[in-house]
């Protein structure tokens, strides 16, 4: 579909397959592109939503998600954030994108 048989597509099909799923999907929109985030909190002990302070064209702004997805670009090898303080004790799962294989794992999540 993409013009390239390949069984590891080059940059250009990647891009263009992440479009078309994007406008199909209408998830362009939801999207922050070259967004800073400063600031990822906890709301509660119960952990029901994130607080997420950014800035996005010089706009800064607080508000709050029930989930966050933190993606920076595309690695080969996985590059986990280990400095960040609380890491190594969240209890939730936590994972690279690069070892995602099938969605089983996170039905009804």
């Amino acid at each position: 579909v993409y013009g390239d048989p390949r069984m590891y597509p080059g940059h250009e099909e990647v891009l263009n397959f992440l479009k078309d799923f994007a406008t199909h999907f209408e998830v362009t929109e939801l999207i922050r592109f070259n967004t800073l985030v400063t600031r990822v909190e906890v709301v509660d002990s119960d952990i029901t939503g994130f607080i997420v302070e950014s800035t996005t064209n010089g706009v800064n702004s607080i508000e709050v998600f029930d989930a966050v997805v933190v993606c920076n670009g595309r690695n080969t090898q996985p590059r986990l954030a280990i400095d960040i303080s609380g890491i190594k004790t969240w209890p939730r799962k936590q994972m690279h994108s690069h070892n995602y294989r099938v969605p089983e794992p996170f039905r009804d999540q």
